[in-house]
């Protein structure tokens, strides 16, 4: 008699699948494995290795003579893909890196539906809250991750303007943030500043690591000077009017006249050069 020609097939796999192995050239099949396990007499079996084994199968002939041959499973382990996930503030861009797997496999799956390249690196720009699910092979195994990207608005910050006289105090006030930094160097919502000159503070203000800045201006005007002529410079009997000719120097001023008779009834004036009768 002669000896069957027994075959069976290879295969490859990725960790925790199952392979089948199928004998051919004989009429009855007994199956061996290297890393031990017991296998139905049949001419096709199931396995799942964990690593790379072998599978020696005896195949007997009608006639009663017998022949082996030997099946290899190759067992490919499954990437451990990663990515990260993060904040980011409305309007701008965030970066996502995955790895884990081979260069260049990876796919991307946006939450909002955009197109992502398929790329180890790519940037979004979601205008709301999103997810991105990536897909990394290696040696024709997968595995996905997810990543969660936050979208945080950026504040509004508004602050107050101020008119002083020279080297007089003003109060700004920042509002729209959490925290806030000053140009000049103060860290808390309100500051007093004394300038000399008129002057732009300029505050940023943050809310969940977003920020944005807003400028306020402050208006110096010069102290004025007061000062009148009078005329006459003598009151008679004759002449008991007395015109005030205005001397005052200065910008945007008001005028307030006190003329030191009460019992006039129109003690005081607020026109440029006024004139009162004693």
């Amino acid at each position: 008699n002669k000896l069957p020609v027994v075959m069976v097939n290879n295969d490859t796999i990725c960790k925790g699948m199952t392979a089948i192995l199928t004998a051919t050239g004989a009429v009855s099949y007994t199956w061996v494995g290297s890393m031990g396990g017991t296998f139905p007499a049949t001419p096709s079996i199931s396995v799942k290795p964990l690593t790379t084994s072998t599978y020696t199968v005896t195949g007997t002939a009608s006639g009663g003579c017998k022949n082996t041959a030997v099946g290899t499973i190759a067992v490919n382990p499954i990437p451990d893909v990663v990515v990260n996930s993060g904040e980011m503030c409305k309007g701008t861009t965030f970066t996502l890196k995955a790895g884990g797997a081979s260069t260049n496999s990876y796919s991307w799956q946006a939450s909002d539906g955009s197109q992502i390249p398929n790329k180890e690196e790519v940037i979004v720009s979601p205008a709301s809250n999103a997810t991105y699910t990536v897909t990394g092979s290696s040696k024709g195994c997968s595995d996905t991750a997810v990543a969660n990207v936050n979208v945080n608005n950026i504040p509004v910050i508004t602050v107050n303007n101020g008119a002083v006289c020279s080297r007089s105090e003003v109060l700004l006030t920042a509002t729209g943030g959490t925290s806030y930094v000053w140009s000049t160097g103060g860290t808390t919502p309100t500051i007093v500043v004394t300038p000399s000159s008129t002057t732009s503070y300029t505050v940023t203000g943050t809310t969940a690591n977003c920020s944005s800045k807003a400028v306020s201006v402050v208006t110096v005007y010069g102290n004025p000077n007061a000062g009148f002529y009078m005329n006459p410079h003598e009151l008679t009997e004759d002449q008991p009017k007395l015109i005030l000719l205005n001397g005052s120097t200065g910008k945007n001023l008001i005028y307030e006249w006190t003329f030191g008779d009460p019992e006039s009834g129109s003690d005081t004036s607020k026109l440029i050069n006024p004139f009162h009768e004693y």
